[in-house]
């Protein structure tokens, strides 16, 4: 994987490197297997580069071999040469676990890879629960996943609740606690970790509400827990809601439907939005 940035002023390559936010982890490795390259031509770090070079810094990772590949195809709604942005389905997990060894993100992505011809390890920059839809971004090197994380992604939901929420627009701000493994559920707690998540009503039904949702902050099962915690439940939630948990045919009213943020490589502004299928 090679990172492109085109030169704007004459600077040495190592004083150049220093201002792309990368960590001194990896420029570290990066000098040490010769990564630089201007114009196409291997370069030292003390290079000189003029205003107009095209810069080059190969990173080197190889493909996690600990799971499986999955003949599941991914729904890619994006892809540039540095990450992939997919529309998740619902009751698939972002990652393999002994219940879900296949059916996985990563294992989907680890097959398209391969056939791409792409052998650096897959990275998820978010992360969805198994029963939430909607988009979820790839990145195709750690080197991107870093640039990523030092990048603000706002991220929208979509829900549909039970029932009535009190106000037409609020935000909740409490803390998250969990249950002792093996129970997955949270809690509102007065201790744990700090969740705050905006909704705002967007239509009322007979007997529910489609209210969007951004998050502030991204705990496990935020926006589910949210909205019981506000005794509006959302539709097909096994965990806190009302729908039966043998119930293999109910779906969770939950979609992650917009992504919004700048490329930190491209510096253009990436804005994609996903339809929910309910």
């Amino acid at each position: 994987m090679r990172l492109k940035y085109v030169v704007e002023e004459e600077c040495l390559v190592k004083d150049y490197v220093l201002k792309l936010n990368l960590s001194k982890r990896m420029l570290k490795k990066i000098k040490n297997r010769n990564g630089f390259y201007i114009n196409g031509e291997s370069a030292k770090n003390f290079f000189p580069l003029k205003k107009g070079d095209v810069l080059e810094l190969e990173f080197f990772e190889k493909m996690n071999d600990e799971y499986e590949e999955s003949d599941i195809d991914l729904n890619i709604v994006y892809e540039d040469e540095y990450m992939i942005i997919i529309d998740k389905q619902n009751n698939i997990a972002s990652q393999p676990s002994n219940m879900h060894l296949k059916d996985n993100v990563l294992s989907m992505a680890k097959s398209y890879f391969k056939k791409k011809g792409i052998d650096n390890n897959i990275h998820l920059v978010n992360r969805l629960d198994f029963a939430t839809s909607g988009l979820l971004i790839i990145s195709k090197s750690s080197m991107f996943h870093y640039l990523l994380s030092k990048v603000k992604i706002e991220k929208r939901y979509i829900c549909e609740v039970e029932g009535f929420l009190e106000k037409e627009s609020d935000i909740i701000e409490t803390y998250i606690d969990r249950y002792k493994a093996p129970n997955i559920k949270r809690f509102v707690s007065d201790k744990g970790k700090l969740a705050i998540t905006e909704y705002k009503v967007i239509k009322r039904k007979e007997n529910s509400s489609y209210v969007e949702v951004l998050l502030h902050t991204g705990r496990c099962h935020q926006i589910r827990l949210h909205m019981a915690y506000l005794n509006c439940p959302i539709i097909g939630d096994k965990l806190y809601g009302n729908a039966l948990e043998d119930d293999n045919d109910v779906i969770l009213h939950l979609h992650a439907y917009k992504l919004s943020f700048v490329h930190p490589i491209t510096e253009e502004f990436i804005e994609i939005e996903s339809a929910c299928k309910w």
